[in-house]
């Protein structure tokens, strides 16, 4: 096993912890945030990602570890399925909604709507990276690399 990446596993690991409990102080003396969006989740969220890019730059490690290489060779299918649920879903809520008269589209006007809709799936998106990258590539590949 080597050692180096059993000390950068543990590092990061450990700054990922941190970085949740720094989230919680900044929350605690901050107080008038909106619940959800406060600087300390925003902490939280971009912490672990800066680790590993920091962990990997410092301990000349491996890119493909952080894990911004998309994988679309016999893919294709999960990576259009993911693209689709969430206009899929919205497009049901909203026939649902529609049939059971519990919304009104009278007065519907497509344009905020797409603004919206196309916001909220561009920040998703954006969100996702951060939450997902240092915990299911980064941290994955490390602990594969230690066989554990």
């Amino acid at each position: 096993m080597n050692n180096k990446i059993l000390r950068n596993t543990v590092v990061f690991i450990v700054l990922v912890v941190i970085s949740g409990w720094i989230g919680v102080l900044v929350d605690s003396v901050l107080t008038e945030q909106p619940k959800g969006d406060s600087l300390g989740m925003g902490i939280w969220l971009v912490l672990p990602m800066l680790a590993a890019i920091a962990i990997t730059i410092f301990s000349k490690g491996n890119w493909s570890d952080i894990g911004f290489k998309p994988n679309f060779k016999g893919n294709v299918k999960w990576y259009l399925t993911a693209a689709l649920i969430f206009p899929v879903v919205t497009a049901i809520v909203l026939i649902i909604g529609v049939i059971t008269k519990w919304i009104d589209l009278s007065a519907f006007d497509i344009r905020p709507f797409i603004l919206l809709f196309s916001s909220t799936l561009l920040i998703n998106f954006i969100i996702d990276i951060f939450d997902g990258a240092p915990l299911h590539s980064y941290l994955t590949s490390q602990l594969l690399k230690i066989k554990f």
